[in-house]
């Protein structure tokens, strides 16, 4: 019999990502204090998180593998967080504005307390000059709140100015299904096989 799997997670977008994987799993996220050692590479310290998140929900499920994940947005060496209000939501989305930045997200397996395995992922965003109209719609919308860098790729109002340059959109939605699926697969959890990145941007199910 399969063990279960348990998403340490709040955000309901990796949990209609995951669905894309595994068919049953429970969601129960525990806060953490999201911060990783000083000097790592990003990838890494994203890693170091997601750890956090899945260790600190595996005391609640001691017979079940945890999956944590973590997404940030980069720009230059500048971390661009969630957006608190609209006004630094404006500032979000001015900064980003012409500018190609890097979603990264880290992954962590955890099993009976103990770390078992992680990986990470990244990709290279291009937003074009986002017009006054957009900026002050998608401010309006609602829809930043609770997003890495302020924005979802997956949010219509802002898709026609956002391009991958290389990477999965799945990743800057918050869980790049791939690295995921070989992350569950090479610890022998029952997973399918992902949709490909064309696929999901098709269907969109966000």
């Amino acid at each position: 019999m399969a063990q279960p799997l348990v998403l340490a997670s709040r955000s309901p977008r990796r949990e209609v990502l995951l669905r894309h994987l595994v068919d049953s799993f429970t969601v129960d996220p525990v806060p953490v204090e999201e911060v990783a050692p000083r000097g790592l590479p990003v990838g890494e310290a994203l890693e170091v998180i997601a750890r956090k998140k899945a260790l600190a929900t595996a005391a609640r499920h001691p017979e079940a593998w945890v999956l944590g994940a973590d997404t940030v947005v980069v720009l230059g060496d500048e971390l661009v967080g969630k957006a608190r209000d609209e006004a630094s939501e404006r500032e979000h989305l001015a900064l980003l504005s012409g500018t190609t930045h890097q979603v990264w997200t880290g992954l962590a397996l955890v099993w009976g307390g103990k770390a078992v395995d992680a990986a990470h992922a990244v990709t290279a965003v291009r937003v074009e000059r986002l017009p006054k109209e957009v900026v002050e719609a998608y401010v309006a919308s609602r829809q930043w709140e609770g997003k890495a860098g302020g924005y979802g790729i997956q949010d219509r109002l802002l898709a026609p100015y956002l391009r991958i340059q290389v990477g999965p959109w799945s990743n800057v939605v918050g869980l790049p299904l791939a690295v995921t699926h070989a992350l569950l697969a090479r610890n022998r959890i029952p997973c399918k096989e992902p949709p490909t990145e064309a696929q999901l941007i098709d269907q969109n199910p966000f």
